[in-house]
């Protein structure tokens, strides 16, 4: 009845001050079965063992000892009893049912990429990759050491809780603070169930009533984007606090040491005021690989709404290799030299994937030559 949950700062107990749970003759009972049935399967063993022999009158006994010591681990039908110390299988939910509101938002990001978050813990996070929807917490690729950093500046703000180190939880009346975060993690639909259409209508906008009512924040950032400014900041709370008192559309912005060490960066205009902002088109996603078409009117950079591993993604423009850069703290982007259409592909290889793979290989073939050379029939003496 005491237990820790969630940690170590979190107790449970299912006892209230000075109340005492009573054993009952069920508990008791069964304890008196279990010793019983130790000392015969004890016993009846020592003596099979003696006699190298087991008859019938002896396995019967194994027998039912072994059900004494099983068969309230089972699942029971109602018929057996014991209601409060069995378990029953009830009718298990249909987890292969269709969904209309899931439907729905996936043929929506079928045409342009976006990601969803549940309110009241529906459209719950590391589920959500069965229909192949993304969200910005859990064990979803979105999150990395820099998303973290994010993540905690953004809790700095009461909207914002973070559940059990990797979920993020916003209440009703919190979404229109928490929105303008949100809608730079390219969080475009809110999905809840029986929601309070007048509450959440106010922030977001309806788009559909089904099985989850479907929100959307039409200012959401797009997945990928083009702009002619870059911004800077220092730290992560910096980062954050432009977001929240922007004008709402789209920018690009780069930690200061990232600056000072690339030198594609230098040349691009500082400040977003009259910044220049092209969503991208044509996306295609994989795997392991996000292409898409961006039209920029000069020099600027592309911004990725999709996290930065160093070392582990390759970009092209054009077919022509480029380097990954780290922007808007957590994400990835390349730099443009100047205006035209482009085609710009991001490739997730990971940096130790080749030495990997050869060491597989080398490990391979060693693991044949050594079964070969045991397998082998000795060569016969004259």
């Amino acid at each position: 009845v005491h237990r820790s949950v969630y940690g170590t700062n979190l107790t449970f107990t299912a006892l209230k001050d000075g109340e005492v749970i009573p054993v009952s003759p069920f508990v008791w009972a069964t304890l008196v079965a279990l010793l019983l049935a130790s000392l015969v399967t004890a016993f009846v063993a020592h003596r099979a063992f003696a006699r190298r022999t087991l008859s019938s009158a002896s396995a019967l006994l194994l027998a039912v000892c072994a059900l004494v010591f099983l068969w309230r681990g089972a699942l029971h039908a109602n018929a057996v009893g014991f209601d409060t110390y069995t378990a029953r299988p009830t009718v298990r939910a249909n987890l292969h049912a269709k969904s209309e509101a899931v439907e729905f938002v996936r043929a929506a990001v079928k045409k342009e990429p976006a990601r969803g978050f549940g309110l009241h813990g529906n459209f719950f996070p590391g589920w959500t990759a069965v229909y192949g929807l993304e969200t910005i917490h859990g064990p979803d690729a979105l999150v990395n050491p820099f998303m973290r950093e994010m993540v905690t500046a953004f809790i700095a703000n009461p909207a914002i809780e973070r559940w059990w180190d990797w979920r993020i939880y916003v209440d009703i009346p919190n979404v229109s603070v928490a929105r303008p975060l949100f809608d730079a993690l390219n969080v475009r639909y809110y999905l809840d169930l029986a929601s309070d259409q007048g509450a959440l209508g106010k922030p977001l906008r309806l788009l559909k009533t089904a099985d989850l009512d479907i929100y959307e924040s039409p200012t959401a950032w797009p997945r990928a984007f083009f702009t002619d400014r870059l911004d800077t900041y220092d730290r992560p709370e910096e980062f954050v606090e432009k977001i929240r008192r922007g004008d709402g559309r789209p920018f690009a912005a780069s930690q200061r040491p990232d600056l000072t060490r690339t030198p594609a960066l230098l040349s691009i205009p500082r400040g977003l005021t009259d910044r220049t902002v092209t969503p991208a088109t044509d996306y295609k996603l994989t795997e392991n690989t996000t292409a898409f078409t961006v039209r920029a009117s000069s020099g600027g950079v592309v911004v990725l709404n999709e996290v930065f591993w160093p070392g582990d993604f390759r970009a092209e423009v054009n077919g022509q290799k480029v380097p990954v850069l780290r922007l808007n703290h957590a994400f990835k982007g390349v730099a443009l030299a100047g205006p035209g259409d482009y085609r710009i592909t991001f490739r997730y290889v990971p940096k130790n994937w080749p030495r990997n793979l050869t060491l597989s290989l080398v490990g391979a073939v060693l693991l044949a030559a050594s079964l070969w050379l045991a397998l082998r029939r000795p060569r016969s003496t004259p």
